[in-house]
């Protein structure tokens, strides 16, 4: 992931190349390891403005990774949840056909974020339930600016910047803020770690 902030794609998706390459199949038994290749790509396709493809991707790995029973460890679920719903937040903001339904599954992924005993993942689900009401023509403001208060307290300051930025923060702050933790393209990234309606485009 630090690659594709760095704005590095081509090398990050090499090196997930790679990694699968290395790495047993998965008809050998789904693994952690084939989740956080999948979450690159997927990561990968939403920083370059193709949600349907992130989304292509999740859908093809999931059925493997409920099986594998890896979501009953809590920092997989937070993680494998936390991705679906904003690829879904993603999908139906871009316009998908069943955009009703993409929101109706993030929403319920938001829930169980909201519900986990970690505070990040309380972040992310808020972050989530925001992009959604506003994918729904709803105010989504509290939430996001609770995600980004929480985040902020978590000392990830990226993630707040993003939250706080599709709650309305200006583009020149977010700018600051990921420029300084070595992100290239802010707003891209704002994009993918908080979809929905976002910053600009809706003012």
């Amino acid at each position: 992931m630090a690659m594709l902030a760095a704005g590095a794609v081509e090398q990050a998706l090499l090196v997930a190349r790679e990694s699968t390459l290395a790495w047993s199949p998965v008809a050998a038994g789904f693994h952690v390891q084939h989740l956080y290749i999948a979450r690159l790509e997927a990561s990968a396709a939403l920083l370059q403005g193709r949600p349907e493809e992130a989304r292509a991707r999740l859908d093809a790995l999931w059925p493997d990774l409920e099986r594998s029973m890896l979501l009953r460890v809590p920092i997989t679920r937070i993680d494998a949840l936390g991705l679906r719903a904003r690829v879904s937040v993603a999908c139906a903001a871009a316009g998908a056909k069943d955009r009703r339904r993409l929101l109706a599954l993030a929403s319920r992924d938001a829930s169980i974020l909201v519900a986990e005993r970690r505070e990040d993942a309380r972040a992310w689900g808020l972050l989530i339930r925001g992009g959604v009401a506003m994918c729904e023509g709803r105010p989504g403001g509290q939430e996001l600016g609770l995600a980004a208060e929480i985040f902020e307290a978590q000392g990830m300051r990226v993630a707040a910047a993003c939250a706080a930025w599709q709650g309305g923060l200006h583009e020149e702050r977010l700018n600051t803020v990921l420029s300084e933790c070595g992100v290239a393209s802010p707003t891209a990234w704002a994009r993918l770690l908080a979809p929905g309606l976002s910053g600009p485009s809706r003012r």
